[in-house]
């Protein structure tokens, strides 16, 4: 029989996060799922540390890349092989709270939605606070273009029968950041409803990186995104690049203040 969702992980050289990771899944009060955990050739003891938990744990299976290949596409092998109706998302350094699933997919069950999100908590590598990711409730394809939505990879559980599998782009950067427009925008031309839950329902956490130069490569790659990917005219993506530079700037002064 199959389960009701497949979590789909990529993962390279996360041995230092996989056990609380894993934790975190098989905490999850609803507990019909597939753990997939792809592995990108690691180094470290991380393929040890996932077959050891999936020993114990029939639901979990390590699955390993036979060449080292970017994060979209160990996703991508993921979603091939899901069995469950429902894909969801978490990174091997990320986590769930323990509701998570059985909220968000109640959630899509009473909806009929096709695709949904929520909120979550930002950590540092320690685990310490840092602030919230808010999100709407009700959202489209232009709030994800303006910024007015931020959809973490954590959080995004989509309905594989009715939008079928849909991969992440390969060839597109930020790849999640497509593959939601791709899906809002399948969601709309077939009248599917979306939702967002408002309640921080996992914690993602951030690495150590070079915050102004992580900036400017957004731009890049947003603006990249919408005249590529998207096919947006220039005029349509100087527009809602403006709105997601604006909403940018805003969220960096209140965090400020």
């Amino acid at each position: 029989m199959s389960p009701t969702v497949s979590i789909v992980t990529p993962v390279f050289n996360g041995a230092a996060f996989l056990a609380d990771h894993i934790a975190s899944v098989q905490a999850q009060q609803m507990g019909d799922y597939e753990h997939l955990i792809v592995d990108n050739l690691s180094t470290d003891d991380g393929p040890a540390i996932v077959r050891q938990a999936a020993e114990n744990d029939p639901r979990i299976r390590l699955m390993q890349q036979r060449e080292m290949q970017c994060p979209a596409a160990a996703r991508n092998a993921g979603i091939a092989a899901a069995r469950g109706r429902f894909i969801a998302f978490l990174d091997c350094d990320d986590m769930w709270h323990p509701h998570k699933l059985s909220a968000q997919i109640s959630a899509m069950q009473r909806a009929g939605a096709g695709f949904s999100w929520t909120g979550y908590d930002i950590v540092d590598v320690a685990g310490r606070p840092l602030r919230r990711q808010s999100v709407p409730a009700k959202a489209g394809f232009g709030d994800l273009l303006d910024r007015r939505l931020v959809i973490g990879c954590l959080t995004a559980v989509y309905d594989r029968e009715q939008l079928g599998r849909l991969p992440m782009p390969i060839d597109a950067v930020p790849e999640d950041f497509c593959l939601w427009a791709d899906i809002l925008k399948t969601c709309a031309a077939r009248d599917l409803p979306v939702i967002g839950l408002p309640e921080a329902l996992a914690t993602y956490r951030v690495h150590a990186g070079g915050a102004s130069a992580d900036k400017r490569r957004a731009a890049r790659v947003y603006w990249a995104a919408c005249r590529g990917h998207l096919g947006l005219s220039r005029r349509r993506a100087a527009w809602h690049f403006t709105q997601y530079a604006l909403r940018s700037l805003a969220v960096r002064m209140r965090r400020k203040t």
